[in-house]
């Protein structure tokens, strides 16, 4: 799991228990046994094994997929990468791969399944996929750093369709850019705190731009288009201190854990009034002040009069059930006001290699690529660029994944190949 959306190493499931026990821990005696025997629990688990072993959400899927490829005798060769693909005719037969110093050739019986994790910090790629990265604005993955595109460079060298087409050519995630001392920076995912009343988004105008509480990738989507005309595509989270204390904001967490380091180190911005927040983050004063202004005309009647915040289930989902009238709705109080700064990141790209239904990969003429496949992320997704909801990746990514699985093992399964299935997406 991310280091970032962990607490002492420990996982949460956006959704689950964990974090409503642990925002009412100062609140309710329920809430304090249930956080107390889940970090006993923890520090137990840390003990003996070094690492939390209660896996959640996708941390879980992995081990659950692991635990069946050792259970089946299937070698797992990490730090060996793949460096080009062999040939022999017009047939796919194995990868080059480099293993230490060593070369190691490896031979496939039925095909090459590219699973390279598509192309989320490959940098030329980029330039020419994500719009706001052409334009000079910068982009953080919380990805895996491998995810580099090898796999459509391998298989591009072959004569495969790698093409840039979709408006949205990734699931966009905002994130921020956790400073972990010399220089380096990790992602933190703003997956909950844009949900909660009392927390809103606003560019260098100072003026909001989106419904701060609809999906990722939609507000995502929202700030690139925001921000088209500027260099830069950014947007600062906005609160008062009473929000930050019981939500927490990006990185920062809820009261009582200490704000000092990430006020000192620039992640977090303090200001004991909205104008003298804006001259720290470099945001229109006047602007940011009107904005919060209009917003709180509304906002102390539940209501978000620009931007219907709050009256989807999917707004509601993650936000506060005990706020009322409206669970993603309150307005920003007193100071001192908190700040802290978004920029565009992404959960995988949706872009990849052109393959059939069962993945065959496609070369520029339509035709397959004997012997080579693609899945995962590598793989023009099914979803054409959209994000209807949470797992877009991970099922079509499963999905097809299995039905490749099925046809390099020869089960018949009813479906098209390249020869009459020229397209997934």
């Amino acid at each position: 799991p991310l280091k970032t959306i962990t607490f002492i190493g420990m996982m949460f499931n956006s959704s689950n228990a964990d974090l409503k026990h642990f925002f009412n821990v100062t609140r309710s005696l329920t809430s304090f046994a249930y956080v107390a025997k889940r970090l006993l629990t923890h520090f137990k688990e840390l003990a003996l094994y070094r690492r939390g072993t209660q896996v959640t959400s996708g941390n879980a899927l992995a081990a659950r997929l692991v635990r069946s490829a050792l259970d089946l005798g299937i070698p797992i060769l990490t730090g060996t990468p793949a460096r080009q693909l062999l040939r022999e005719g017009n047939r796919v037969t194995g990868v080059l791969a480099e293993q230490g110093n060593n070369e190691l050739r490896i031979e496939a019986r039925r095909g090459v399944v590219l699973a390279c994790g598509g192309f989320s910090h490959d940098l030329q790629r980029l330039k020419q996929a994500y719009p706001h990265v052409r334009r000079g604005g910068e982009h953080f993955s919380p990805v895996p750093e491998g995810n580099t595109g090898d796999g459509a460079r391998m298989a591009e060298a072959l004569g495969a369709k790698v093409d840039i087409r979709l408006q949205a050519a990734a699931a966009w995630m905002p994130v921020s850019k956790v400073p972990m001392g010399a220089g380096r920076y990790a992602a933190f995912p703003h997956l909950l705190d844009r949900y909660k009343p009392g927390v809103i988004g606003v560019l260098r105008s100072g003026k909001r731009f989106t419904n701060e509480s609809n999906s990722y990738h939609d507000v995502g989507a929202a700030l690139i288009e925001a921000c088209a005309e500027q260099s830069e595509t950014a947007m600062w989270l906005v609160c008062d201190r009473r929000t930050l204390a019981k939500y927490g904001l990006g990185f920062a967490k809820p009261a009582p854990m200490p704000l000092g380091p990430l006020l000192r180190n620039g992640y977090l911005l303090k200001g004991r009034s909205l104008a003298e927040l804006a001259g720290k983050a470099g945001i229109d004063a006047a602007g940011l002040e009107q904005t919060v202004r209009d917003y709180n005309l509304g906002a102390v009647q539940g209501e978000d009069r620009q931007f219907g915040r709050g009256t989807t289930r999917f707004n509601r989902y993650l936000a506060d059930p005990q706020h009322t009238p409206n669970p993603c709705v309150a307005p920003l109080g007193e100071g001192p006001y908190f700040a802290v700064k978004v920029i565009m990141g992404d959960l995988g790209t949706f872009d990849g290699i052109r393959t059939s239904v069962v993945g065959e990969v496609l070369g520029t003429d339509e035709r397959a690529i004997e012997g080579l496949y693609a899945v995962g992320n590598d793989r023009a997704s099914i979803m054409g660029g959209n994000y209807p909801g949470a797992g877009i990746t991970l099922g079509p990514i499963m999905t097809f994944g299995y039905l490749t699985g099925r046809h390099l093992a020869g089960v018949e399964q009813g479906l098209a190949t390249a020869a009459n299935a020229r397209e997934v997406a």
